[in-house]
């Protein structure tokens, strides 16, 4: 009997899989607990249609993330320090890089951001950015100082 399967079952077949399984075991396990239906005809366009909605949806995403890293490249935030001779007072911290973005409309969340430690020193940082689909980007922070 040909099964598509619901959910995942160990050892037998994975979510959306399409296998050929005992009756006995589709009917008195598999069906009963919701884990398996019957390859029908129109079982199966449903289940290409959602492929294929899936697909275009990975695809678009996919576009999305590397618009997002085109725009990244290209953007430099430009932040002021108040500094001394030989001190900077205060720092950058991913959250001040964050805020400055969202400013711009661009939206990312704190573990995109490499940063290792806040910013302490004038002049260009670039800070590598990983976004979804390991696509990776870098961004230019400016800090610039005032005295």
């Amino acid at each position: 009997m040909k099964l598509i399967f619901l959910k995942n079952v160990p050892g037998v077949g994975k979510k959306g899989e399409i296998r050929e399984c005992k009756e006995g075991y589709a009917k008195n396990f598999l069906f009963p607990k919701n884990l398996a239906k019957p390859a029908t005809n129109e079982a199966l366009s449903v289940l290409m249609q959602q492929r294929q909605a899936n697909e275009t949806r990975k695809k678009k995403e996919y576009a999305s993330q590397i618009a997002l890293a085109y725009t990244l490249k290209n953007t430099t935030l430009v932040f002021t320090l108040k500094t001394s001779k030989e001190n900077a007072f205060g720092s950058i911290t991913k959250n001040d890089i964050l805020l400055k973005l969202n400013g711009q409309g661009i939206e990312l969340s704190k573990d995109m951001l490499e940063l290792d430690r806040p910013i302490k020193k004038t002049g260009v940082v670039e800070i590598p950015v990983s976004l979804k689909d390991g696509i990776r980007s870098i961004l230019n922070v400016k800090i610039e100082s005032s005295f």
